[in-house]
């Protein structure tokens, strides 16, 4: 890490929210390096500014780098769903809450689609399913896994709004997502984690845990009332999020009197960083294999944490080792 920052300004965009961290507050120990932190979460924004460390954040987030050629609208969609629901098959994602505001309706004929990624190790997605048949609710849920993105924005277009049942998130992106293909979104107004000023008229409503019932049947009626794609597009499209973060490093290098010389490219989530509109936009960029080639640091030690669960823990263990 010394070395690749002697060259390099740090962007860090982490997964999860609530920045009091030792996995995130590790980087503190390259005080005379300022590495940027991507801090959708308010609270998290607040919290690394009152640190005044070298960890410098900036309100952009995994939600504000969809690609909005991928999830857009498609013609001729028929309104199938009056609710979807992506997630993985996780219980802090609370399928449970969705499972009861059905059964609260007692209407068989509103229908809902989940979209579920399966991750290695996760054990609830029998559990949720059989949760939904004990329930008597399989004729009015259907469910699709492991769908690539594209697959996933067909079920958006065909759907009136877009779910997002957790107490607390990293960047959400399929709220988001659901916002480029023109789905309006609803999510807790106690939430932890997603940017919440996206939420605009236009764009969903934040709403009581209590209002969840009532929510779905307002949205089943008045979706055509939302139309979030243009807001998206003006406020969180890669090229915006870009050029933020740009505005950012360049007073960053000018602070240190360092020259600007190349604007920084723009980068898209999809579902893993990729370079935005497409891989030439990255051409004489380093990869990954030539920066560890190319910078590499003093010899690990023999209890080096081979096993960390990330490089920054990773980095933590290390860096503690070495203090």
């Amino acid at each position: 890490m010394p070395a690749l920052l002697r060259r390099y300004t740090l962007v860090l965009e982490p997964s999860w929210s609530g920045y009091a961290n030792p996995e995130l507050l590790s980087f503190c120990l390259f005080r005379d390096h300022p590495i940027v932190v991507m801090s959708p979460c308010r609270e998290d924004f607040h919290f690394l500014e009152r640190l005044d460390s070298n960890l410098v954040p900036i309100a952009v987030g995994a939600s504000d780098w969809v690609d909005p050629r991928v999830f857009r609208p498609l013609a001729g969609c028929e309104k199938r769903y009056d609710a979807v629901l992506v997630s993985r098959w996780a219980l802090f994602k609370r399928h449970h809450l969705l499972i009861r505001a059905l059964r609260r309706m007692r209407d068989p004929s509103f229908r809902v689609v989940l979209v579920a990624g399966n991750i290695r190790g996760e054990t609830a997605g029998p559990v949720i399913k059989s949760m939904i048949g004990a329930h008597g609710l399989t004729g009015q849920i259907d469910v699709f896994e492991d769908l690539r993105p594209p697959g996933v924005n067909e079920i958006f277009n065909q759907a009136k709004v877009n779910l997002l049942l957790s107490r607390q998130e990293g960047s959400n992106r399929s709220l988001f997502e659901g916002f480029f293909a023109g789905v309006p979104g609803v999510a807790f107004a106690d939430n932890i984690g997603i940017p919440k000023d996206h939420f605009t008229p236009k764009t969903g409503r934040l709403i009581d845990e209590s209002e969840l019932a009532d929510t779905l049947l307002y949205f089943r009626r008045h979706w055509s009332d939302f139309d979030p794609r243009p807001w998206a597009l003006a406020n969180i499209a890669p090229e915006v999020s870009a050029a933020k973060l740009y505005e950012l490093l360049k007073r960053l290098a000018e602070r240190r009197g360092e020259p600007w010389t190349r604007d920084i490219v723009a980068k898209c989530n999809s579902s893993e960083a990729v370079y935005y509109p497409d891989e030439r936009a990255g051409e004489g960029f380093a990869t990954m294999d030539d920066l560890l080639r190319d910078h590499p640091g003093p010899p690990l030690p023999a209890d080096y944490p081979h096993g960390a669960s990330s490089p920054a823990g990773a980095l933590a263990s290390f860096a503690a080792k070495e203090d």
